[in-house]
């Protein structure tokens, strides 16, 4: 009886969670129409819907080969004690993807699935993507990389990093290959009103540690 209680608690708690997450693809979609972004917190940081970048005409900026030791993940709105800001790709859940993948182990105990569907993996909330949806982008990638197609990154250099605006995935895969990336050089961020949101966002909250993502922040704006 236990255990069937169990189920059924399980059960009602998946069916909770899918649909929170076909809520949240509403509220992005009405956030998309009215060109807007929202900002929240949750127990593992801050979170955005319809996040606002902006670096214009990319055909205008530097481009420049980059090895996976150089790039590095930019703020993700995390908490210290879950932030994966600072790391090295080769260090990230992305990284971790990648190579699960690729070396057909099951996807089950991943880390970055693990972190993505709890709201642990960046600024968005919690994603619903089942291991086929993850596959699926896998071999799309791996197509484009084959056939020498895929977009350069967006990258910020700051401290003789360079830190990835756009493209994560794409440098993950790379990195498992051990090739170098191509990647537009932004030279600067401070323009960009969603990240001088973001940081005044943090520092309203006395409650909860960002130290990592505001300094980082901080440096770059």
């Amino acid at each position: 009886m236990i255990r069937g209680d169990i189920s059924h608690f399980l059960t009602l708690l998946y069916a909770v969670k899918y649909w929170w997450f076909q809520v949240g693809k509403i509220i992005r979609r009405i956030a998309s129409f009215f060109n807007t972004t929202i900002l929240f917190f949750s127990k593992f940081g801050l979170k955005s819907i319809n996040a606002k970048i902006d670096f214009g005409d990319l055909s205008k900026l530097e481009k420049k080969q980059l090895s996976s030791d150089e790039l590095f993940l930019f703020v993700d709105g995390l908490v210290d004690s879950e932030t994966l800001v600072g790391e090295n790709m080769k260090n990230s859940p992305h990284f971790e993807l990648m190579s699960t993948i690729d070396s057909q182990k099951s996807l089950d105990n991943c880390e970055y699935i693990i972190r993505a569907q709890e709201g642990r993996l960046d600024m968005r909330a919690g994603t619903f993507y089942d291991a086929k949806f993850y596959l699926e982008k896998f071999q799309a990638l791996k197509n484009d990389f084959e056939l020498n197609k895929v977009t350069p990154l967006l990258v910020f250099p700051l401290d003789d990093k360079y830190f990835i605006l756009d493209g994560k995935h794409r440098a993950a895969y790379f990195a498992l290959k051990e090739k170098p990336i191509e990647a537009y050089i932004v030279m600067s961020v401070k323009n960009q009103p969603f990240l001088n949101n973001v940081l005044k966002k943090m520092h309203s909250n006395n409650s909860v540690n960002f130290s990592k993502n505001i300094s980082l922040l901080e440096k770059a704006l």
